[in-house]
């Protein structure tokens, strides 16, 4: 969160402090833009989780390890009632 939280005032200074616009020739950014990047940033942000989450209720190996999540890896604890 530290990392975050001093990565935001720097983008902001990067992109409207005329000295760091006049060194790096960057431009401010409209609303718009801005609204343009914050959806984009979600949508990998949340694909992201989304493929965590379906990596953990599977039965697919991990593609870092080839190995099975704990709880894809053990046994159906449910019983059956007959």
């Amino acid at each position: 969160l530290l990392a975050i939280a001093a990565c935001i005032p720097l983008q902001l200074a990067y992109t409207y402090l005329p000295l760091l616009q006049t060194i790096f020739g960057s431009a401010d950014l409209s609303p718009s833009a801005w609204l343009k990047i914050i959806a984009a940033s979600l949508l990998v942000f949340f694909g992201a989780e989304l493929e965590k989450a379906l990596m953990r209720r599977t039965r697919f190996p991990h593609p870092a390890t080839g190995t099975m999540s704990a709880q894809a890896a053990a046994p159906s604890t449910l019983k059956s009632t007959k």
